[in-house]
Parts: C-alpha cells; sequence; structure tokens
C-alpha cells in the first residue's frame, strides 16, 4: 500500500490512491509535523507543542497518544511485501513517521529542482520539462495549514525559496530557448507577489528585451519604482536602474543584443 502526503497547498492525503480526509485540525497538524520531520524520532513534547501551540493538555501523554491513535487509523497502511509502506511508529521518547521520501510532493519537488538546475547550463529543453511538471506539483501556497505556526515558518521559506528558483529557472530556460513570452506573463505576476526580489524584475526584463519590447522594460520599471516606493518606502538599487536601462535599450544595427 502506499501512501502519498501532499504539503505543497493544503495538506492532502491518498492511500493507494483514494483521498483521506482528516477532519480534525489536531490530526492533520500532527501528520504535517511527523511528515516535515519524517523517518527521525519526534519526542512527545515536541509533537504537543506543534499541534496545540504550546498549550499542551494537562494529560500530555495521554492526548498526544490518543491523537496517534486515530491518525494511524486514517492511514491504515502498513510495511508490506516489497513495499516500505508508511506508518507511524511508537519510537521512545516519542513517534517517527516512516515514509519513502519520493511519497511526499515537498520532497520530489526539491530533488526535481536540483537536479534541473544543475543541467540547466547545458539542456535548457530537458530543464523546462523537469521544471514544469515540478511546479505542477504545487496547489496554493505551502504548509497552507500551518502557515502561521512558527514552527513551520523555516519550511514554508525554504520551499517559498525553491519554488521561486524554479520559476526563475524556467524563464531562463524559455528565454534560452527562444520563446521569451512564455516567461513574461508568469514573471509579471512573480514581480506584483515578490517585488523586493531584484532576480525577477532582472529575468522580466531579460525576457521583454529578448522579446523585442524594449519600451515594455522602461513602463516596467517605472513599475518597479512605484510599488517599491508606495509600499516599503524605498528606492531600487542603482544596479536595477542600470539593468532596466540597457535592457529598455534596443539594439542599435551592428550591435548585437545584450546577453546575460
Amino acid at each position: 500500500m502506499t501512501v502519498l502526503i501532499r504539503l505543497l497547498g493544503g495538506l492532502a492525503v491518498e492511500v493507494d490512491g483514494a483521498p483521506i480526509d482528516l477532519p480534525a485540525a489536531t490530526q492533520r497538524r500532527a501528520l504535517i509535523y511527523l511528515t516535515i520531520h519524517a523517518n527521525e524520532v519526534v519526542g512527545v513534547d515536541r509533537l504537543a507543542d506543534a499541534v496545540w501551540n504550546g498549550e499542551s493538555p494537562k494529560q500530555l501523554e495521554h492526548a498526544v497518544h490518543s491523537l496517534v491513535y486515530r491518525l494511524r487509523r486514517h492511514l491504515s497502511v502498513e510495511p508490506s511485501a516489497g513495499s516500505p509502506g508508511a506508518h507511524v511508529d511508537r519510537v521512545r521518547p516519542g513517534y517517527s513517521l516512516v515514509i519513502d521520501p519520493t511519497d511526499v510532493d515537498a520532497n520530489r519537488f526539491t530533488a526535481t529542482t536540483r537536479q534541473a538546475l544543475e543541467i540547466l547550463p547545458r539542456d535548457p529543453s530537458a530543464t523546462r520539462t523537469m521544471l514544469t511538471e515540478a511546479l505542477e506539483l504545487w496547489r496554493g501556497d505551502a504548509l497552507l495549514d500551518v502557515a502561521y505556526d512558527d514552527w513551520a515558518a523555516a519550511e514554508i521559506r525554504r520551499l517559498t525559496e525553491t519554488r521561486l528558483c524554479a520559476c526563475e529557472a524556467l524563464a531562463d530556460a524559455n528565454i534560452v530557448l527562444g520563446e521569451p513570452e512564455l516567461a513574461i506573463a508568469e514573471l509579471e505576476s512573480l514581480t506584483e507577489r515578490f517585488p523586493l526580489r531584484e532576480s525577477l524584475w532582472v529575468l522580466l526584463w531579460k525576457a521583454m528585451a529578448a522579446a523585442g519590447r524594449h519600451l515594455d522594460v522602461t513602463a516596467s520599471h517605472r513599475r518597479a519604482v512605484k510599488l517599491l516606493s508606495s509600499q516599503f518606502q524605498i528606492q531600487p538599487s542603482p544596479h536595477l536602474a542600470e539593468l532596466a536601462l540597457r535592457y529598455g535599450s534596443a539594439p542599435t544595427e551592428g550591435r548585437p543584443a545584450l546577453r546575460g
């Protein structure tokens, strides 16, 4: 039997292809925490803090054991011949979710993105295919069920950063492959969501220049200045302004288009 756990959005769980409903928020939080720390031992105290936000019930051990018991019943998966399965083991001083890392979408996404980034310089076409498939795993913001929990913040930042790196690499691959228009719409959306990330603006202008839309670079730079000024009371760095000027200048006859 196979358990698939999806963290790239709201928590979703499948057992042998069938969706499993975890109606209790405590069970969802417990499974998310155990999945983030899969295949390692999580102490009862740590698990309780994550599930009840530091306000653990009086009979802490009994509450945690009861919670895990109900969670096990929902998963209903034990190891079988030829397959490690997925299950929650009692390992003192706590519990461990034993699962194949590839059965967690966040792990598959991270591994695929890492491989794609490594081959981008020599095989942009394969990079584009891999990153497109990896980004399709996302169904919303990472760890949506625990978005405001302190213990989830580091993992949310890591996954979000990896997602942005994947988006940037995909845009770069499309530009190299001569299809910059495929990158422009996505980059325009990303610069709205992450205006402080200068590399997104630079890639957007690079794609616009590659598409021959040099005037759009100038308009986009004005948008960047307005966004940063109105929302964050800061001005773009001089380097960003310089790149906007370079990408916004159409190449003259006899002078090659800018690269990089």
